[in-house]
């Protein structure tokens, strides 16, 4: 247990070096993406975006305490470039899209669909620039 403790404080000593912007963008991604908390009893994709998520936390400590030696940047990379994209086509894989297409009937609906908008162009966004990073590491 103090090995998980001793990494999850490195990680927040780490994520508070970095710049107000980057600060300010992982807050927002973590308010949108656990906002899917509310759809969790009615909609799949919500369950698949929030248990992604607390995969994607729950890695970067394990991450941590296995690799010691790598940045929480790193970590949350490669959690990223390979967690992410499967979800992404979770969400929008043909057979979802198509229970979307039928008749919505409920404000909740429109909301949850504008909330998985939202979220796939973070996630879409963040690997862009996680993408990006993991190019600049190897230049």
């Amino acid at each position: 247990m103090d090995g998980l403790r001793e990494a999850t404080e490195i990680l927040q000593a780490e994520a508070s070096a970095y710049p107000d912007a980057v600060r300010l963008w992982m807050q927002l991604m973590a308010v949108s993406y656990f906002a899917g908390i509310m759809f969790i009893p009615w909609k799949h994709g919500a369950r698949w975006v929030v248990a992604v998520m607390v995969v994607t936390a729950v890695g970067l400590i394990v991450g941590k305490v296995l690799l010691p030696a790598l940045s929480r940047e790193e970590i949350g990379t490669a959690l990223h470039l390979t967690l992410w994209p499967a979800l992404l086509f979770v969400l929008w894989r043909p057979s979802a899209r198509r229970e979307r297409r039928e008749p919505v009937k409920k404000k909740l609906d429109w909301v949850y669909q504008g909330w998985l908008v939202w979220v796939s162009m973070l996630i879409a966004l963040s690997l862009v620039l996680d993408t990006r990073a993991a190019l600049l590491s190897f230049v």
